[in-house]
């Protein structure tokens, strides 16, 4: 019975241990974002495409551009002559943020980069597809 009590203890002691020592290196980890901001952590090339999902951060690497999609709006016309889709997106360049609504195909000019809306989905998840490339 002692045998059975001591094992129980030192289990617990090992596991509240273990989670005071994750708690405390996650708390080290805190505030250090080494190059700027890391965009929830996610980075992309340029020239690669890739997705965004809303309210999601991309850092373009080895660049100073943060790039977010905050919505995607689709409108059809009452004459039923056709429907669009444009993303709201948030160019972070330098600290200076810039807000556009773009059509698919579109390009906007941030600095030395140009942003491309390649696709853009409004239905479920809302969600878009971006190229980032130099001028």
């Amino acid at each position: 019975m002692k045998m059975k009590l001591l094992r129980c203890s030192s289990v617990s002691s090992f596991a509240l241990c273990l989670s005071l020592l994750a708690g405390c290196g996650a708390g080290m980890n805190k505030g250090q974002g080494g190059k700027g901001l890391k965009a929830d952590g996610r980075e992309v090339a340029i020239g690669e495409h890739f997705k965004l999902s809303r309210d999601e951060k991309a850092l373009v690497k080895d660049t100073a551009l943060t790039v977010q999609l905050k919505g995607v709006r689709r409108t059809w016309y009452v004459d039923g002559k056709g429907e669009t889709v444009d993303a709201d997106i948030i160019f972070t360049l330098d600290k200076k943020e810039q807000r556009e609504w773009l059509d698919i195909g579109e390009k906007v000019t941030i600095g030395d980069y140009v942003v491309e809306l390649w696709g853009a989905d409004s239905f479920g998840k809302t969600s878009c597809e971006l190229i980032v490339t130099r001028r």
